[in-house]
């Protein structure tokens, strides 16, 4: 099967996209190819072709939410070619300061916003989605697959750097606005229960003083600036222990288990908040600790495995082997070349029935 695949120029294309058809040419099964973007051919009245071989079978859009996606599927119908698109956010519900939610509310950005997202998920002959909460909320049509996140197998060759004490936190809250919160505070009770440790921001120098506020610190944090991708890893390895709070809310009900598996990868050990994702990391790996809403829920695991650093070398071994054998994109790329393979069994959706 011949496909082409759009992804975004960030790391949700970089997770969801692009590496999982490199994991795939790289068996020499597939006659898959990566773009930053298609060949529109435009007049005033919209789009009227999409420039592509004749032998296209598949198009995979990423979060399509410019204006005239939905008619550039109708496009791909009408020369018989089969959609997928894939998201990995709900962006029905971010928070009102999130910066998705700013970017794609209808009333702000007319020319890109999620009601086109819907008309597009309405035509496209498969949406794939990272949790089980995407698939409730974009695949009420039945023609969806839940692809779970999966990181790098280049993070597993990263050595650990950090200094036995350092706590941490690898984002922004420019897509995180309230998240720290959702701490209660309980990190920087751990922090005065250790003096010896400091916190480390990853990506976050521009707003170390929201950070701070957010977890409640009694200094500012250390912080980096945010970096390319193949950067990133190399700073998450200066942690030590790792943290991953999330506001219990819609939105991040529908949250993928990516920053856990990142901070796994390399063998760090992390308290995340109680959410669906991050329960099931637990239960089917064993990853991660799970910390309810509460001050002293956060205090004290965050304090147990910060006393427990004669166990960190054991358990970066541990948690490295759990993603090595489950949670690879090598190892998991099969399922997104199972989930199109289904698109050639479907029947062919024209621009008259993409609406049904």
């Amino acid at each position: 099967m011949r496909l082409v695949a759009v992804g975004a120029p960030d790391s949700s294309g970089h997770y969801r996209i692009r590496q999982p058809l490199e994991a795939l040419r790289a068996k020499g099964t597939v006659n898959y190819e990566a773009r930053a973007h298609l060949p529109i051919a435009f007049t005033r009245s919209g789009p009227q072709d999409v420039h592509l071989d004749p032998d296209v079978e598949v198009v995979v859009l990423q979060r399509p939410m410019m204006y005239f996606m939905p008619d550039v599927i109708d496009v791909l119908h009408r020369k018989h070619i089969k959609v997928a698109i894939d998201l990995d956010d709900d962006f029905h519900t971010a928070h009102a300061h999130n910066r998705a939610f700013q970017l794609n509310h209808p009333k702000v950005n007319p020319l890109q916003n999620w009601n086109h997202l819907g008309e597009c998920i309405k035509r496209a002959d498969l949406v794939t989605v990272s949790t089980d909460a995407l698939a409730k909320r974009y695949g009420s049509h039945g023609r969806v697959a839940v692809l779970r996140n999966a990181v790098d197998d280049d993070w597993l060759g990263i050595p650990h750097r950090g200094n036995g004490h350092t706590l941490g936190w690898a984002g922004t809250v420019v897509n995180h606005p309230i998240d720290l919160q959702a701490t209660r505070g309980g990190v920087a009770l751990a922090l005065r229960e250790h003096p010896d440790w400091k916190f480390f921001c990853v990506g976050g120098a521009k707003y170390a003083n929201l950070v701070q506020k957010g977890l409640e610190l009694d200094e500012e944090p250390i912080a980096s600036d945010w970096r390319p991708l193949e950067l990133h890893p190399l700073l998450v390895s200066a942690i030590d222990v790792g943290i991953v709070p999330l506001h219990d809310s819609v939105f991040n009900q529908a949250k993928s288990w990516l920053k856990g598996i990142e901070y796994s990868a390399l063998g760090i050990p992390f308290v995340a908040s109680d959410l669906p994702e991050y329960q099931l990391l637990k239960r089917r790996f064993g990853l991660g600790v799970l910390a309810p809403p509460r001050a002293r829920n956060w205090q004290r695991r965050l304090g147990a495995i910060m006393d427990e650093q004669h166990l960190h070398e054991a358990y970066r071994e541990w948690s490295r082997a759990q993603v090595r054998q489950f949670l690879t994109i090598s190892v998991n790329a099969w399922r997104w070349q199972e989930a199109w393979e289904t698109l050639r069994c479907r029947p062919a959706r024209d621009a008259c029935h993409s609406l049904l």
